[in-house]
């Protein structure tokens, strides 16, 4: 494979996803977080304030939780989430548990959760990252840990998430 330069276009052309042909690259992708703090209680979802991208059939309104998969298939999903004391977050599908593969905890309040899954959807529906435990008492705050002198908020939580086959 040849370096990208500035002379043209990448290309892929070795790629198969979503069913496609060589060089078709991934069609339902999003990337949604959430800016500055948010108090979250257990047995609730993280509400997201913001949408860098949306592709295909994964859509959401800036402000809720739920983020619409419009489609059954294979998706590669990622969250992040950066809380005051210890958590348990997890990916629900319509108020379901997806997998246990996707429930992440942290004990160390100096590092945020992140968690990685692949997982089957099996029908359209809505996808939610879910506070499901906390070390004490029964409310997180998700925690802008910038700088004291920075004016720019931080991303306290965010999903990326990625149909890879269907």
């Amino acid at each position: 494979m040849e370096p990208c330069t500035s002379n043209g276009p990448l290309t892929i052309s070795t790629v198969q996803s979503n069913g496609g042909e060589d060089g078709t690259i991934f069609t339902n992708y999003a990337y949604i977080y959430n800016l500055g703090e948010q108090e979250v209680e257990k047995g609730t979802d993280v509400e997201f304030s913001n949408n860098e991208i949306l592709s295909g059939d994964i859509t959401h309104t800036a402000g809720q939780a739920e983020i619409a998969i419009g489609k059954a298939g294979v998706y590669y999903i990622e969250y992040y989430a950066y809380a005051d004391i210890a958590t348990q977050f997890g990916l629900y599908l319509d108020g379901n548990l997806i997998s246990v593969s996707t429930v992440y905890s942290q004990s160390n309040l100096t590092s945020p959760i992140m968690g990685t899954a692949i997982v089957r959807i099996p029908n359209p529906g809505n996808l939610t990252l879910r506070l499901i435990d906390v070390g004490v008492g029964i409310v997180a705050n998700l925690i802008d840990a910038k700088p004291l002198t920075s004016a720019i908020d931080s991303v306290t939580a965010s999903i990326v998430i990625m149909k890879i086959a269907d």
